[in-house]
């Protein structure tokens, strides 16, 4: 997929829940507004979501200069047993720190780790000990624009680990939006896209109960988009279910990951 610090795909995120100023879902408490009287980001307009692209460069744009926390989870339910794939991704512009956590489902955890003047990546890989590799940014070109633009990478792998889509371009080409709601909640006008479709064919395996809702706010902030459905082949069943959402506010903090003095010793062993 992409280039990245230290020549290893990167991890993006993009999308999903949260007002500036404060993080939000403090309450469920909503009010219904009337679509004439909303006024939709570019891209969009009551039928749907016209440009696509248009609506995730927007977002982008959003979050560039602010703290923000992503989440992206894959979840699947095969009945006996379920697994979880989860990347978390917080950023502070104030205190120049970034930090990708990451939940495989096989108990490896990768992760990255970016303060001032240092980057920190742990290489996890199932059956084997942790890898560290610490850099400087500057000499990885970790600066300030990066720093911001983060949120705009599209995917991250992990060497040999399979490759994890995580854009909200993926999750929307997949989708044609066919109903609208717009309600107003903690003092700012959410719209509301759905679809449902009981047989849907865009999957390479049969689809069943497909059901997406994307959540947008009028600046054009992608707060969540989740996708439901179920996969079957043969006698087997998995219920699915992949989210997107991302919290945005000042009082976002990144803490300082346990495993740093490990990396520091390590990476001394090396040099």
């Amino acid at each position: 997929m992409r280039k990245t610090l230290l020549t290893v795909s990167l991890f993006a995120l993009l999308v999903l829940s949260g007002c500036a100023g404060s993080l939000t879902g403090t309450t469920d408490s909503r009010a219904s507004v009337p679509l004439e009287e909303v006024t939709f980001p570019e891209g969009t307009n009551e039928s749907g979501i016209e440009n696509r692209q248009t609506v995730v460069n927007n977002h982008d744009d959003f979050l560039a200069d602010k703290n923000y926390e992503a989440t992206f989870e894959i979840r699947r339910d095969r009945g006996e047993n379920t697994t979880v794939i989860r990347s978390v991704t917080e950023s502070n512009l104030d205190t120049r720190q970034l930090r990708v956590r990451m939940e495989r489902g096989d108990g490896t955890t990768p992760a990255l780790f970016v303060n001032e003047t240092t980057v920190f990546r742990k290489q996890d890989m199932s059956g084997t000990s942790s890898l560290y590799l610490v850099k400087p940014r500057k000499e990885v070109g970790f600066n300030d624009t990066r720093h911001r633009e983060w949120h705009r990478e599209n995917t991250w792998s992990n060497d040999t680990a399979s490759i994890l889509p995580t854009s909200a371009t993926e999750l929307f080409r997949t989708v044609n939006y066919t109903e609208t709601e717009a309600y107003r909640r903690d003092g700012r006008t959410f719209i509301e896209y759905r679809f449902h479709q009981d047989n849907y064919t865009w999957f390479p395996v049969d689809a069943t109960n497909f059901t997406s809702i994307a959540v947008i706010d009028e600046r054009g902030l992608i707060h969540r988009i989740t996708h439901r459905y179920t996969l079957s082949k043969g006698n087997k069943t998995v219920r699915v279910r992949r989210e997107y959402r991302v919290k945005v506010g000042s009082n976002v903090t990144v803490e300082r990951p346990d495993w740093l003095g490990e990396a520091y010793e390590q990476s001394k062993g090396r040099s």
